[in-house]
C-alpha cells in the first residue's frame, strides 16, 4: 500500500516505530507497505488515528484525506453571487444559504464524531494523538 509508505515519510515515522505504535512487528508493517499482507482492522484504525486519515483513504477507496481538503465553500469554489432565474441572491439569502450548509456540514461531521474545529489543515507534528518517532 504507497499510502502506508507515503504517510509514514511525510510524518518521518520509521518501520520500527509504526509497527510498535499499532502493535505488530516491523516485518508485519513492511508486508503492509508492500502490499503482501491484508491489514487487520484493529491496525487499519491504529493507522488512521495515527495519520488522521480516513480508512477509506489508507484502502485507496477514496483520494481525500480529512487534513488534504479542507472544506471553504464561500471563499473557494462557490460563488455566492450565481443567480436562480437570472436574479441574483440577496445577502440575506447568501447569509442564509451559507449557515444551511454550515450546518449541514457540521451535523456530518458529527456523525463522524469530528468537529470542523477539530480538522486540521496539514498533518501536525505536534499533536500529542501523533507522536514523534525517538531519535
Amino acid at each position: 500500500m504507497a499510502r502506508l509508505r507515503e504517510l509514514r515519510e511525510q510524518y518521518g515515522y520509521t518501520q520500527d516505530f509504526v509497527a510498535e505504535t499499532i502493535g505488530v512487528s516491523r516485518s508485519t508493517y513492511c508486508r503492509y507497505e508492500l502490499d503482501f499482507r491484508q491489514i487487520k482492522a484493529p491496525e487499519l484504525m491504529a493507522l488512521s488515528k495515527l495519520y488522521n486519515v480516513s480508512i477509506d483513504y489508507l484502502l485507496g477507496l477514496s483520494d481525500t484525506a480529512i487534513w488534504d481538503k479542507k472544506i471553504d465553500l464561500v471563499d473557494s469554489q462557490v460563488d455566492t453571487s450565481t443567480n436562480f432565474n437570472d436574479s441574483l441572491l440577496s445577502e440575506a439569502d447568501q447569509k442564509s444559504i451559507e449557515q444551511y450548509i454550515d450546518t449541514a456540514i457540521s451535523r456530518a461531521l458529527g456523525k463522524l464524531g469530528l468537529s470542523a474545529d477539530s480538522l486540521p489543515s496539514q498533518p501536525d507534528h505536534t499533536d500529542p494523538d501523533h507522536p514523534q518517532p525517538a531519535s
